[in-house]
């Protein structure tokens, strides 16, 4: 029983030193590994990298998982990083929510945590996008289409109907895999 420990951690080992150089080609049943980087070579021959997600917990409702994933990798590489003020206000977690997002969405169920641990938990972050949408999406007349949702999502209510927020739509579109989601 020794050997076949000291197998599979040397065989875990050995995938999270190829991994960590970002040139993980490796796959456990085909399904990526959490946390671990992937280049995938396109049809066209052009390469992307992209994080192994498929075992995240995304919190289910109006907001496609695959449009919470590519926010989540657009504010933060899909981790949870902590704090941080961009312009006047101080953003948090996987998807950088402000405060004032976090007392929106605490107003629907599921958000049970206070807004800086919220943020830095995958469930509960999404929860609140989730909840923040259902709130907003219709009352502003927003489209429930990824763009609309990420345009809504970064400028608040309203944001899917104001011209500042369409670059952050295309550069939501350059997460490689988010082109054209829904």
């Amino acid at each position: 029983m020794a050997d076949f420990k000291h197998v599979t951690l040397l065989c875990l080992v050995s995938l999270v030193l190829f991994c960590t150089m970002e040139t993980c080609l490796a796959n456990v049943d085909d399904k990526m590994v959490p946390g671990t980087m992937f280049i995938h070579q396109n049809s066209n021959g052009s390469k992307t990298q992209e994080r192994g997600l498929e075992n995240y917990s995304f919190a289910p409702g109006m907001v496609s998982v695959d449009c919470l994933r590519c926010l989540c990798l657009k504010m933060s590489n899909c981790e949870p990083v902590g704090c941080k003020i961009l312009g006047i206000s101080l953003h948090c977690g996987y998807f950088r929510l402000s405060r004032a997002q976090w007392e929106d969405c605490k107003t629907l169920p599921g958000i049970h945590f206070d807004w800086k641990e919220c943020s830095n938990n995958l469930e509960c972050a999404s929860q609140c996008i989730q909840n923040y949408m259902e709130m907003y999406l219709e009352e502003y007349r927003c489209e429930l289409t990824c763009e609309g949702v990420s345009r809504d999502y970064y400028a608040g209510p309203n944001g899917c109907n104001n011209p500042r927020t369409i670059d952050f739509w295309y550069a939501v579109q350059e997460v490689p895999g988010c082109k054209g989601v829904k």
